[in-house]
């Protein structure tokens, strides 16, 4: 395995996950669905504390969510149903 999920963004109702967000040979996953982020989280594992962009908290102006806080929810029914983690 690389890098873990460093690095959150909301893009077109999903988040784009990055792993090695500040290195030269990062890498990124997209899931769409609770189902496919919590299998991206699982496979790569993830940070302690994840840095994301502002579309993460502004998810219906600018990363295709019905709500602002909708990226959010489904990050955290993602890191809920992947069972690696405690939230």
């Amino acid at each position: 395995m690389g890098y873990k999920i460093d690095y959150l963004q909301a893009e077109r109702g999903g988040i784009r996950f990055t792993a090695g967000f500040r290195q030269e040979h990062k890498q990124t996953f997209y899931g769409r669905t609770v189902q496919e982020c919590a299998d991206i989280i699982d496979e790569q594992g993830i940070v302690e504390n994840p840095m994301s962009s502002s579309s993460m908290d502004f998810a219906s102006e600018t990363g295709g969510f019905d709500t602002d806080d909708g990226a959010m929810n489904l990050f955290i029914e993602a890191i809920k149903l992947s069972g690696r983690y405690v939230i």
